[in-house]
């Protein structure tokens, strides 16, 4: 496989997950404005960001498979955050105690074919997380020991952050971490990169 991959992300997190395709990647920075339009649906705005950040980092380099993801959390209709301290970390989960949540993970793969434009492809998850019911010490001892304070809804879910959850139902058990691997897999596809040669065809 000789294309050239962009991951259109700074994540520490996304890239991990991208790794684990065993594939060779850059990561470029998309440095788009990611506020949410008024009134626009979490699922909507996920997208529209995935894309925003694929086709931005496609136009600067042509001839790249770029790679955009987007995540947008929300727990009885408000939008959860990378709160960035452990003091608001507390106050979001708390929030979120016994509540059923939705994430909205979005994929866009695109691809500058110079004149002929941008090529795009689009796929969206909806992961629902069911919290358990947990008490102010359980919150504070996990926010302390997972430190998840750069994580949209204040929790890892590949790490101690699983604990808190009484069930996830979803279509891609990794689009909670951020980048929903069979989703990324099968958008490849259709750029033909095949991870596993000609078994995927």
């Amino acid at each position: 496989m000789n294309e050239r991959i962009i991951l259109a992300s700074s994540s520490e997190y996304k890239a991990a997950a991208l790794r684990k395709l065993k594939i060779d990647f850059e990561q470029i920075d998309p440095n788009i404005n990611e506020a949410l339009r008024a009134d626009e649906h979490p699922r909507d705005a996920s997208q529209r960001l995935a894309l925003s950040k694929a086709r931005t980092v496609a136009e600067n380099n042509p001839g790249a498979i770029i790679i955009g993801a987007d995540q947008i959390g929300v727990c009885k209709q408000n939008i959860l955050t990378k709160t960035g301290d452990k003091e608001r970390a507390f106050a979001q989960i708390l929030s979120m105690n016994g509540e059923l949540c939705h994430f909205f993970t979005a994929i866009a793969v695109a691809k500058s074919n110079g004149a002929s434009g941008v090529h795009t492809e689009l796929m969206c998850d909806t992961t629902k997380v069911q919290l358990r019911q947990l008490n102010d010490q359980e919150i504070q001892t996990y926010v302390e020991l997972d430190n998840p304070i750069y994580c949209a809804g204040s929790f890892k879910a590949e790490s101690l952050g699983i604990a808190l959850f009484e069930r996830i139902e979803t279509s891609d058990p990794s689009a909670l971490i951020g980048l929903p691997l069979i989703g990324v897999t099968t958008l490849l596809k259709t750029f033909n990169v095949r991870l596993l040669g000609d078994a995927l065809t």
